[in-house]
């Protein structure tokens, strides 16, 4: 296998591309490709932000959200038990000075796997660790704990990050020039993953965007806008999300995904909704609507929910709302709003047949 080691400009690392290969690569390689991420100028944040319960294919289990800092970007995970498990067994067995057993790794779990004090037991306890880690790994050059956190993955994305050259030009018309759609959708993905931390106004900016410029994006491409990609979250993964429990990056993030498939706004919205109206229902609880619209004082981000689960809805008659939302009093509240839609909808239509 041919390669370079990694520099110690951080920009080199970026543009580089020395990660871009199919090839299986040994622990010495590794290490020889990491070498300047256990430099001392170099540095690993690292912190559990959240958790969620997953039900795929009869199968459930509680996922750890993880942020990662690194020089050039940060980035979210998501892990299971297991594979924090597996990690801490693997440092645990061939770094023996290194001294990882001093902090307490939780225990499995057969009862009460699923209840709020043992996940949150567990984030501590694996908080813990992550942030040992990250102090610690440089000493014995833990390959283990860098794989963990996907960097070789980051990384070698960003050498692939769309430039505003290869993005092209907009034309008066709204038509882009030397670039096409999925060029652009790449561009704003890429924003929106590796700059979390201005989600908010990056969701208002691309708002702007469609619904001024008015692009026509393929239906591939709008796919991909929902869905994303093996390493860009896509939409439907970033639009329910709330950061530090702030309801104002979701509620632009929702409000944002509702206008899409409003046909005031967006003149392609048929389209739109009917991707979205095939969305699965694994992708559908990313939008975490009971969180949203059980929320206190955030009219915005509850409506939004309440819309965008209703379009939802209406196009899979065959899927139940339990199976989307989880308490009874928000289903309760929904089908309460659901009710006052129809019933305003149904006045103003008897009154516009009053007028003719």
């Amino acid at each position: 296998m041919t390669g370079r080691t990694l520099s110690k400009s951080f920009p080199y690392i970026l543009h580089s591309g020395m990660f871009s290969t199919d090839e299986s690569i040994s622990m010495e390689e590794l290490k020889e490709y990491y070498s300047d991420l256990f430099q001392d100028d170099f540095f690993v944040n690292t912190k559990i932000v959240g958790t969620r319960i997953m039900d795929i294919n009869d199968e459930r289990y509680t996922v750890y959200i993880i942020q990662v800092e690194l020089p050039f970007t940060e980035y979210r995970i998501e892990k299971r038990y297991t594979q924090f498990l597996d990690m801490y067994k693997k440092i645990e067995r061939n770094y023996k000075d290194l001294g990882i057993d001093q902090n307490n790794f939780p225990a499995k779990s057969i009862f009460s796997t699923f209840t709020e004090s043992t996940i949150q037991h567990r984030k501590t306890l694996l908080d813990k660790i992550l942030k040992f880690l990250s102090e610690h790994y440089k000493k014995q050059q833990i390959i283990e704990f860098v794989e963990f956190l996907e960097i070789k993955q980051r990384i070698e994305w960003l050498t692939r990050v769309p430039t505003t050259r290869s993005m092209g030009s907009l034309r008066p018309d709204g038509e882009w020039s030397g670039g096409s759609d999925m060029d652009q959708v790449n561009y704003y993905l890429n924003i929106f993953n590796y700059n979390t931390r201005n989600l908010c106004q990056s969701f208002n900016e691309f708002e702007v965007f469609l619904f001024e410029k008015r692009p026509k994006f393929s239906r591939k491409a709008i796919h991909k806008l929902f869905h994303g990609d093996e390493i860009l979250d896509g939409l439907i993964h970033l639009c329910g999300k709330s950061e530090n429990d702030s309801h104002l990056t979701c509620g632009a993030g929702l409000q944002l995904f509702v206008r899409l498939l409003d046909h005031e706004y967006n003149l392609n919205a048929e389209i739109y909704s009917e991707i979205f109206g095939r969305v699965g229902l694994r992708d559908i609880m990313c939008f975490q609507f009971d969180k949203h619209i059980r929320a206190k004082g955030f009219k915005s981000c509850k409506v939004s929910a309440m819309k965008l689960l209703n379009n939802f809805i209406s196009r899979n008659p065959n899927i139940a709302i339990d199976q989307i939302l989880r308490e009874d009093e928000v289903i309760q509240e929904f089908e309460t709003w659901k009710s006052s839609q129809k019933t305003t909808s149904i006045k103003a239509e008897n009154y516009f047949k009053l007028k003719v």
